[in-house]
């Protein structure tokens, strides 16, 4: 199992385990990809060869995140988890129709089986929603 937050002392990172995380979190994506269109195109980096810049999140943005972390019981921080989840997004960004716009994930400490994104960019998944796929 990969979280180890069900009570597991340590992860075990199967196949099958892999499988179905990637599989919620495409599922994610796929419920979400309507949400591409709204991201506001100032928020993504330059095309190009150059180094894209610091992607600056605006202050409404932001009261927003943490309004939606705090309703949802905070951040969710398991490195191993997040790299997971990080490294799933990263391939469907890339596979998507718009592979040059940036998403940010944030884990939910929330029991709750639950994703959402805004027209920001930021995406939500629930630990909830993490351990169903596990």
């Amino acid at each position: 199992m990969i979280l180890s937050f069900l009570g597991r002392r340590r992860p075990v990172f199967s196949a099958a385990s892999r499988f179905r995380a990637a599989a919620a979190v495409a599922a994610l994506a796929a419920g979400l990809a309507g949400c591409s269109s709204t991201i506001d195109q100032t928020m993504a980096p330059a095309p190009g060869p150059q180094a894209p810049a610091p992607v600056q999140i605006p202050p409404i943005a932001q009261r927003e995140h943490l309004r939606l972390v705090a309703a949802f019981g905070g951040a969710y921080h398991a490195p191993e988890l997040e790299a997971l989840v990080a490294e799933v997004t990263r391939k469907l960004v890339a596979a998507s129709e718009r592979p040059d716009l940036t998403y940010r994930v944030t884990i939910l400490n929330s029991p709750a089986i639950n994703a959402f994104a805004l027209p920001s960019g930021n995406l939500y998944v629930t630990r909830g929603l993490l351990a169903l796929a596990n």
